[in-house]
C-alpha cells in the first residue's frame, strides 16, 4: 500500500470514530432530554391529580356540611309528621327538597297504618289517593323497611 492509501485509511477511521462519537454524543442528549420531559410530565401529573384531591375533598366536607345540616331538620319531621301531620310542612320538606336536591321523581310518606298521606310528583303535591297504585308497588319494600327497622329499636341500635 501506498503512503497515500495509508493516510487516507487511516483518516476514515478517524472520521468513522468521530461520527460514531458525534451519534453517541447525540443519543446521550435525545435520552437526557426525554429522561427531563418524562420527569416534567410526571411532576404536573402529581400537581394535578393533588389538585383533583383537594377539589375533591372540599366537595365531599361541603356536602358533610349540608348533610348535617339536612339531619338537623329530623326532630322537626318527627313532630310534623308522626304526631300531627302537617301537610304544608311535608310539601316543603319531603316533595320539593328531595325533587330539588335529591332529583326525587316522586315522594310518598306512608303513615303508621302503611297508607299514603302526602305524595308529591316532581316536587309538586299530588293528592295520595293518585299514587295508590305505585304505592301497592311499594308494599314489600315498605314491609321489609319497617321490618329492620323494628329489628334496629328491638336490638337498642335506634
Amino acid at each position: 500500500m501506498t503512503d497515500v492509501a495509508i493516510r487516507s485509511r487511516s483518516e476514515l477511521r478517524w472520521i468513522l470514530l468521530l461520527g460514531l462519537l458525534v451519534i453517541a454524543i447525540v443519543l446521550a442528549a435525545g435520552l437526557g432530554g426525554t429522561a427531563f420531559v418524562a420527569r416534567a410530565v410526571d411532576r404536573a401529573v402529581a400537581t394535578e391529580e393533588r389538585n383533583l384531591v383537594v377539589r375533591t375533598l372540599g366537595r365531599r366536607q361541603a356536602k358533610l356540611i349540608e348533610d348535617i345540616t339536612s339531619a338537623t331538620v329530623w326532630d322537626d319531621a318527627y313532630v310534623r309528621t308522626v304526631q300531627a301531620f302537617d301537610a304544608q310542612w311535608a310539601d316543603e320538606n319531603y316533595g320539593v327538597y328531595y325533587a330539588t336536591y335529591m332529583h326525587h321523581d316522586r315522594t310518598l310518606v306512608f303513615g303508621p297504618d302503611g297508607a299514603v298521606i302526602y305524595a308529591s310528583d316532581g316536587g309538586e303535591a299530588v293528592e295520595p289517593s293518585g299514587q295508590a297504585a305505585f304505592a301497592r308497588d311499594l308494599g314489600p319494600l315498605l314491609t321489609a323497611v319497617r321490618r329492620a327497622e323494628a329489628q334496629k329499636h328491638a336490638n337498642g341500635a335506634a
